[in-house]
């Protein structure tokens, strides 16, 4: 998906969301001003739930998943790449009151500014990212700058990284835990790995 590199937001599902998104899976490659590998700005009323990308971003302000993010994304992941100013794992950039919960980032973040991280590129003041992860740099990740906790490749893969988060087949939490681990592999969301 080709968008203007002069101020647009450009997502392989959507560009701008402000309802709620759940269960949705998108790939490919995604180019533009504001770009997110599924959406473009997350509005404060949007939510991104139980969802995944995999995609090639690209722009001034890009993330793995959102764009901008103005509302709630929770049990959601990334993987790809992402490149362009500034550019975060997951999200480019997250403003004031907006909430990110139990989600990681497995992209490689390539940034030629001054802000990049493997999980958010730009978190302002008010900013919550509760339970996240990436993969670290040095493992083919993004920086740590110190939002959200970096892992190794090892780590994760393994369940007992993933502090707080519900997993298939562990405990009492049942098919309807969010997430699921398969053998030497990253987290899986548990409704896309058992169809």
């Amino acid at each position: 998906i080709l968008g203007s590199p002069d101020r647009d937001y450009v997502g392989a599902l959507c560009s701008a969301n402000k309802g709620v998104l759940r269960q949705c899976f998108v790939g490919g490659t995604v180019f533009g001003w504001t770009v997110g590998g599924m959406v473009g700005w997350n509005q404060p009323d949007g939510s991104v739930q139980e969802c995944g990308s995999v995609c090639t971003v690209s722009g001034t302000y890009s993330g793995g998943l959102i764009g901008s993010n103005h509302g709630w994304a929770e049990d959601s992941y990334a993987s790809g790449a992402v490149s362009g100013t500034q550019c975060g794992g997951l999200v480019a950039e997250a403003a004031y009151g907006s909430r990110i919960s139990r989600c990681y980032a497995s992209c490689r973040v390539i940034s030629v500014g001054p802000y990049s991280g493997g999980l958010i590129g730009t978190a302002y003041p008010g900013t919550v990212a509760d339970g996240c992860f990436f993969l670290g740099y040095r493992d083919g990740g993004g920086p740590d700058n110190g939002i959200g906790r970096a892992l190794t490749l090892d780590q994760m893969k393994q369940v007992a990284s993933f502090v707080g988060w519900e997993f298939w087949g562990t405990g009492n939490d049942g098919f309807r835990a969010p997430w699921s681990m398969p053998e030497d592999g990253y987290p899986e969301l548990t409704w896309l790995a058992l169809g």
